[in-house]
């Protein structure tokens, strides 16, 4: 019901789309390209790894709610399933029915979880999920080399997961004490090596190698082998990236929000060791990547919920529930507090009143062939079989260079696009919109505004749709208000 609700609200944004838009490429071009404003497209190849797409591509036919709900429903749903067929039947645990049952709700109201589950997109980091619960079941059980295959599984679904294998075949090797199994670590090492230096740059449209690296690691090295080794024989430069106040606070949230259950058994701490560098990975990037929030924690979760388990069930039983309690009342507690002073996730659940006039101008007054560009929120549907663009604040000169036939914009849910933690240059850019005399007002009404290019030098009468933008709901995506950033400036 909670993930029904959620997709009923239709406000999925821009990695969604980008999703759709990929799928639409594989299915009709034989491309994995995907269009991006300003910069033509952009092979999604180069940004991850996501094989799995190539076999998932047909989902692109039901349509985007159902796809949404299916995409949610079997990552999350079937974690849980999993997680609770493991803990349920676990016959050498001798906690109660009704202790194993507070245990699984501790995991479903974890922020994490939850504020994954009700994310403004989906995410290739939500598929596996499932993967990693059956690959801890198998584990759990001593069949490690089911438990491999899950994982390996995971190395098509995202890049990362291969750093993930590196790690997994070392804990599989401490837990069997088997050396054998360290040869999964060198195969996910090679797998890593060769796909983020020779497949994913290979897909670059712009031969600028890979773009992610530049993006997000660029001090560090020119290649994946050069940040790995500057990042171990220099690690002074990790601290250039910055974000660590967020990237700590996430990280002790996660462990929190599980009375940090994980900490107080030696023996559990060994089931974190495949998450290790997964984590890592995030965490010395030079992006606030890691946010307790966002699907970057998701391959660290399950780990995490695996070593609170085995510390649960052997302390003592009268602290279990009081443990359990504690942990819940806290998730809770920060998922209000950060929901106060950050972005309001209960505002996912809130419909689009006017989502039937933007899916009608979409089918109506658009051709089907014609360019259009459009905000995030909603554009699954409004760029559903169309040759659509995405953008988060409409930069005036991206516009120009384009030449888009056609723009649509949702006045209404705009302001929660933005990624900058700036609204006025959004403000601002949407203001010099309605003031370029290349495109006229086709229509205007109900918070949207419809623009069509018109012929250079032909001037038209253009409504101030632009006057009253103050008015509008001003929350940005990756920002915090003012008071939290004021705590954070004092630390």
């Amino acid at each position: 019901m909670l993930i029904l609700a959620r997709v009923s609200s239709y406000k999925y944004s821009f990695d969604t789309c980008a999703i759709f838009l990929v799928f639409k490429s594989i299915i009709f071009d034989h491309t994995t390209l995907i269009p991006m404003m300003g910069i033509g497209s952009v092979n999604f190849f180069n940004i991850h790894f996501s094989v799995a797409y190539l076999l998932l591509s047909p989902l692109y036919f039901v349509g985007p709610s159902l796809l949404i709900f299916i995409w949610k429903l079997i990552s999350y749903g079937g974690f849980i399933i999993i997680v609770s067929y493991l803990i349920k039947n676990d016959k050498q645990s001798s906690a109660s029915n009704w202790e194993r049952n507070l245990f699984l709700v501790l995991v479903c109201l974890h922020p994490t979880f939850i504020t994954n589950l009700i994310s403004p997109d989906i995410w290739d980091s939500d598929l596996i999920l499932p993967f990693l619960a059956l690959s801890i079941l198998y584990t759990s059980f001593n069949r490690y080399y089911l438990g491999i295959f899950w994982i390996f599984l995971t190395f098509f679904i995202k890049e990362d997961m291969m750093l993930l294998g590196i790690m997994y075949g070392l804990f599989i090797a401490i837990k069997s004490k088997e050396v054998k199994y360290l040869i999964f670590s060198l195969f996910s090492l090679a797998m890593f090596l060769i796909v983020t230096n020779i497949l994913m740059p290979l897909s670059s449209t712009s031969e600028s190698g890979l773009e992610l690296l530049n993006f997000s690691y660029g001090n560090l090295g020119e290649s994946m082998g050069e940040i790995i080794i500057n990042s171990v024989l220099h690690p002074t430069l990790l601290f250039e990236n910055g974000f660590w106040i967020r990237k700590f606070a996430s990280i002790f949230i996660i462990f929190a929000c599980f009375g940090f259950l994980p900490f107080l058994k030696k023996r559990s701490i060994i089931y974190l060791i495949p998450g290790i560098a997964v984590i890592g990975y995030t965490i010395i990037a030079a992006q606030p990547y890691l946010d307790y929030s966002k699907h970057y924690m998701l391959a660290f979760f399950p780990f995490v919920v695996w070593s609170a388990y085995e510390t649960f069930i052997t302390i003592h039983e009268d602290s279990r529930s009081r443990v359990a309690f504690l942990a819940i009342i806290l998730s809770i507690s920060i998922v209000i507090i950060f929901q106060l002073n950050m972005r309001s996730w209960s505002y996912y659940f809130t419909p689009i009143k006017n989502i039937d006039t933007l899916e009608s101008i979409s089918a109506n007054l658009i051709p089907k062939d014609a360019s259009v560009l459009t905000g995030g929120i909603a554009s699954p549907w409004v760029c559903y079989n169309r040759n659509c663009f995405v953008s988060a604040d409409f930069q005036p000169k991206e516009i120009e260079l384009i030449k888009y036939k056609y723009i649509l914009i949702n006045l209404s849910t705009v302001f929660w696009e933005v990624q900058s933690c700036n609204d006025y240059t959004l403000l601002s850019n949407l203001k010099a919109l309605n003031q370029n005399s290349n495109y006229e007002v086709k229509y205007n009404n109900n918070d949207i505004i419809l623009l069509m290019r018109t012929t250079p030098g032909i001037s038209s009468f253009q409504p101030k749709w632009s006057e009253n933008l103050e008015n509008y709901q001003y929350v940005s995506q990756g920002c915090v208000k003012n008071n939290i950033m004021n705590i954070f400036k004092k630390l």
